[in-house]
């Protein structure tokens, strides 16, 4: 086994790591851990963390991006073989940045782009690197939507799809409204096309967590994941962008909500996968108490209100982040979830995998992953990046409270190698 790196490459490329086995479960993990910069600022490092893609739309190999708040709140994290190094990304011109969520996009003419946002403005950045510096990076806002800063909430929830004609689709939720725009990516016009309300069929107030933009038989829809707030149960919503942009009635959309037979109170995330190999997104959504699976019906954009499957772990919360990636290698995704439990009662974060396919309709993890000694809010994000070393496969980054855990050997079957260990690769 090769000794441990600690190499300093710079000031502004700071290694902070170390590696550390978790004995908990099945077979052992192997984890390298990675701090916060120090000058990253607050204790949120890990928090937000999201891979990035190259100009096809893949994933880039031992890269990923973490966003915060203090002067310098973006940090792009390289892991390539099984070293760490840091690099912080400037913004010119942009001061207080508190980043809330991160969306990465294909770039066009810079190695990376993404949109996030923060405080009530949304940005849309391309980053390269620094020449002036070597292991610095810069980003230039391409376009910004600052003008809704006023309205509570602005968002809270954000995607970003990238249209044919290099212009960007930007869906955001406030409190209580959910605002649409077409921007241009270089001098265009950015246009409002409406915002709206959304309530449920009964007419319940309706508050929006999360909202992704998927194109199902090439148009454009949106699905968007709440609360419904007068029955508080979780309530998701699936309607065309050009139908329904400044009224949105029953007829034109899909709904499917929660009850006592399928409790949780929220929509964390949703995940779009095509389980039943029909060519139709079926929909992968935590909705607190579980995750529930909805799968199309009929080659069709329909699903049955009532979930096909359901995965969950007794007496946890299942659902805050999720990601569906191949764990092994082996060309069948697993899916993995998170509990980051509740700093403020001491509740410990869990990590959840689960084999895929579905087999049955109510299925436990194959492997939880369990707290870190001193861990607050383990499970708070989560990313899949592929490495290069092995590049068949995607590691799993686990963001805590102001941490980051670099699982290459998780201990799930068929990941458990000690050949997975970078330090044993020559």
């Amino acid at each position: 086994m090769k000794n441990l790196l600690f190499i300093l490459l710079s000031s502004l490329a700071v290694i902070s790591c170390d590696w550390r086995v978790f004995d908990d479960l099945k077979s052992e993990a192997t984890v390298q851990v990675i701090n916060a910069p120090e000058n990253f600022g607050d204790a949120n490092f890990g928090q937000i963390s999201s891979h990035l893609l190259d100009s096809s739309g893949n994933k880039y190999q031992n890269i990923l991006i973490i966003g915060g708040s203090g002067d310098i709140p973006l940090f792009i994290i390289n892991f390539s073989n099984g070293e760490i190094s840091k690099h912080p990304v400037k913004l010119p011109g942009v001061d207080g940045l508190e980043v809330s969520n991160i969306i990465p996009l294909v770039p066009y003419n810079s190695e990376f782009l993404l949109g996030l946002s923060s405080l009530g403005k949304i940005y849309i950045v391309s980053i390269d690197k620094n020449p002036d510096a070597e292991n610095e990076y810069t980003g230039t806002v391409e376009k910004s939507i600052d003008e809704m800063e006023n309205i509570s909430g602005f968002g809270r929830a954000l995607d970003i799809y990238q249209n044919s004609n290099r212009t960007y689709s930007v869906i955001a939720a406030s409190d209580n409204h959910i605002h649409y725009f077409e921007t241009m990516d270089s001098a265009g016009v950015d246009v409002s096309l409406g915002d709206f309300n959304l309530t449920s069929t009964e007419n319940n107030t309706f508050s929006s967590d999360f909202i992704k933009i998927t194109e199902f038989d090439d148009i454009p829809h949106l699905i968007v994941g709440g609360t419904e707030t007068d029955t508080n149960f979780w309530s998701i919503q699936i309607f065309s962008v050009y139908s329904s942009l400044l009224e949105v009635v029953p007829e034109e959309r899909i709904i499917l909500k929660g009850s006592e037979a399928y409790p949780g109170d929220e929509v964390s995330t949703i995940r779009l996968f095509d389980i039943n190999n029909d060519d139709i997104p079926d929909i992968i959504a935590g909705c607190g108490d579980s995750i529930f699976v909805f799968q199309s019906e009929n080659d069709s954009i329909s699903y049955s209100s009532v979930p096909d499957v359901e995965l969950y772990s007794t007496d946890r919360s299942l659902g805050k982040s999720i990601e569906i990636i191949d764990l092994d290698g082996d060309g069948t995704m697993e899916l993995i979830s998170t509990d980051p439990g509740i700093e403020t009662n001491g509740s410990s974060g869990e990590v959840y995998i689960f084999k895929m396919p579905f087999t049955i309709s109510k299925i436990s993890p194959a492997v939880t992953i369990g707290t870190p000694e001193n861990e607050k809010l383990f499970g708070s994000s989560l990313a899949g990046v592929p490495s290069s070393e092995m590049p068949d496969r995607e590691e799993l980054i686990v963001g805590g409270l102001n941490t980051l855990y670099l699982f290459y050997i998780t201990g799930f079957e068929g990941d458990s190698s000690t050949d997975d260990d970078p330090r044993n690769i020559e």
